[in-house]
């Protein structure tokens, strides 16, 4: 995703708790920031012109890390996982006290390839949809 996104002109900011993911982007160049816990991630820089993608296997960082994004002015909020995964992220933010008009703020699932699996029709999908909702906020022409 990272690759893919940088290389249509993005600039990407990795920040993730996992060690070994991070360990993972920065062997293709990229600068990572570790996270041990989601209430330090820094949003102050996500204004009307960014993007966010959260892209966790430990679903309990989601939420947190959403609550902390959604109030931001980001064109685009983009979640991995599945229908199931999801309800369950809308019940947490529920819990954190966020509506349904924040919540319809979440791109879930992410990317327009529906069912996407691999990694590569995955990226594509995201970014796809990343520059068409770019373009729709007018960040892109």
């Amino acid at each position: 995703i990272a690759g893919l996104v940088t290389s249509a002109g993005f600039e990407t900011d990795i920040v993730s708790p996992d060690a070994d993911a991070r360990d993972a982007v920065k062997v293709l160049g990229f600068a990572t920031e570790g996270l041990t816990n989601a209430s330090d991630l820094d949003v102050s820089n996500l204004d009307r012109w960014s993007a966010a993608i959260v892209a966790f296997h430990e679903h309990d960082w989601e939420a947190p890390i959403l609550a902390r994004i959604l109030p931001r002015p980001c064109f685009y909020i983009g979640v991995l996982g599945g229908r199931k995964a999801h309800a369950d992220r809308v019940e947490k933010l529920g819990e954190l006290g966020f509506g349904p008009d924040a919540i319809s703020r979440l791109r879930c699932p992410v990317g327009l390839i529906p069912g996407a699996k691999s990694r590569i029709s995955l990226a594509a999908g995201i970014l796809a949809e990343l520059v068409s909702e770019a373009k729709a906020a007018g960040i892109v022409s």
